[in-house]
């Protein structure tokens, strides 16, 4: 396994650890990475109290512009609807302590068969832990 799929899995093996942690069911995509290129699985399903939480996995050396194939977002995106869910870009800084979450409505179309997430986006998105605090705040009002 190549060092930096070998990392994403590692990443997606982390959040579905933490996800657990905070009470949610998660489930890692049994097709995530290559090998479920024509599936239309996400890498993480996270779900508390009627509340489902789609990801697409991203790990990166440094913080930069990421660049997503168009697939992949279509992917997470077509699952979402279907389950009635939520859709996001989680992104893992190599080294950094946390996991950043973006909704896939921040992504801008690079053109081709590319969507672009921006550094700013990434660099000021919610962290897991604050997803994880406004999903069960939201919970508890319902």
């Amino acid at each position: 396994m190549r060092n930096i799929a070998r990392r994403g899995f590692q990443v997606e093996r982390y959040l579905a650890r933490k996800f657990n942690k905070y009470g949610f069911a998660v489930i890692r995509g049994p097709a995530s990475g290559r090998r479920g290129k024509y599936l239309k699985y996400p890498d993480l399903v996270a779900l508390y109290n009627k509340r489902i939480l789609v990801l697409e996995v991203k790990s990166i050396s440094q913080l930069r512009d990421v660049y997503i194939p168009r697939e992949e977002v279509e992917k997470i995106d077509r699952f979402a609807k279907i389950a009635k869910g939520e859709a996001y870009i989680a992104v893992k800084i190599y080294r950094e302590p946390t996991v950043r979450i973006i909704p896939i409505d921040k992504l801008e179309d690079a053109g081709g068969d590319k969507y672009r997430l921006k550094k700013e986006d990434i660099e000021n998105a919610m962290t897991l832990e604050e997803l994880v605090m406004k999903v069960k705040a939201e919970s508890k009002k319902e």
